[in-house]
């Protein structure tokens, strides 16, 4: 019984879940927008990406004047490259929009989509931008543990540990039958 209760609250919270965020939520919604609202929200996506493009070209500058390393450079350049392409994509969408929405709303609604996902792909740009590191890797916000112990030195670790009976001393040869 608890858990036939279980399953169907995790069958009827997921989809909730599921539909708060990100570019999907947003596609989920631009579904059911007016063409006004259409219009408007590609031109605040126009802003936004201008203002990313702006944050990250700044990084980029402070970068250049504080680091010397070319990794981190790189890195960032390249999220700065891809900031400035998806700004165009969504510049020459809010432009098209107001024509498409009057003569064809299956071209229209391609397009509106386009910027949607322009504008979710540019929020993630900018965020790799800003865990651009000074080895040239973005961080994921994960914490990598490299453990040594001082307690097992040489080959203490083996000691107790008999040899495998079924070890031969050597490798077989590097034969495959699809070489």
């Amino acid at each position: 019984m608890i858990r036939t209760i279980s399953m169907l609250v995790l069958l009827a919270v997921a989809p909730a879940i599921a539909q708060e965020g990100g570019i999907s939520g947003d596609l989920e919604r631009a579904a059911s927008t007016s063409d006004a609202e259409k219009i408007e929200y590609a031109e605040s996506a126009a802003v936004e990406l201008q203002s990313a493009v702006e944050e990250v070209a700044t990084l980029l500058e402070e970068a250049r004047r504080t680091s010397t390393d070319v990794e981190r450079l790189e890195c960032i350049t390249r999220q700065l490259q891809g900031l400035r392409v998806l700004l165009g994509s969504v510049e020459d969408g809010a432009g098209q929009l107001a024509g498409e929405l009057q003569s064809s709303s299956a071209q229209a609604d391609h397009t509106f989509r386009r910027v949607v996902v322009a504008r979710g792909k540019g929020r993630e740009l900018l965020a790799l931008a800003q865990q651009c590191t000074d080895d040239g890797t973005v961080t994921d916000g994960s914490t990598q543990v490299d453990w040594t112990s001082e307690l097992l030195e040489g080959s203490e670790d083996l000691d107790g540990f008999e040899l495998d009976p079924l070890d031969l001393g050597f490798d077989p040869p590097a034969a495959s039958p699809y070489q």
